[in-house]
């Protein structure tokens, strides 16, 4: 899943994510959650997230706007819970 096809695919997960953030007015996490998993995260999953959110914007560059960068980060998160085991394999 850490190919080309998988980055894509993060990235259309993402915007969906942000089409629904957007819509609805709630928070990506728990949306992306709810999508992967059908639940929401957990505190310290939460906590996490945003951690690890907030850590992969800084990671890249001012060019095209905070807002591509939080993109990004999105992506990244997305791509993280479609790797996930327990996206993966069904208990």
């Amino acid at each position: 899943f850490n190919s080309q096809f998988g980055r894509d695919l993060a990235g259309f997960f993402a915007r969906k994510v942000q089409k629904m953030k957007e819509e609805n007015n709630m928070d990506a996490i728990d949306i992306a959650y709810w999508l992967a998993f059908t639940r929401r995260p957990t505190e310290k999953q939460k906590a996490r997230a945003e951690r690890f959110l907030f850590e992969q914007s800084q990671r890249y560059s001012f060019e095209g706007g905070m807002k591509t960068r939080d993109m990004k980060a999105l992506t990244d998160f997305c791509l993280v819970l479609l790797n996930s085991n327990e996206f993966l394999y069904l208990d």
